[in-house]
């Protein structure tokens, strides 16, 4: 099947590298990811989540 842009599903996994621990903590409310805030940070101060790609956030 060939998808069209219009017509991707509007479900997007994203990862984003830490570890276990943190993980289930921020799923239950009790941490909060920290944006970066870096002077090399080459895409801008944030929280980078990699599209489909864990082992890309892991590298990361």
């Amino acid at each position: 099947m060939i998808y069209k842009y219009s017509t991707l599903p509007s479900v997007v996994l994203g990862f984003h590298s830490c570890d276990k621990e943190t993980g289930l903590k921020v799923i239950n409310g009790e941490e909060h990811l920290k944006p970066s805030t870096n002077d090399y940070d080459w895409l801008g101060h944030g929280i980078y989540f990699w599209e489909q790609n864990p082992k890309r956030a892991l590298q990361y």
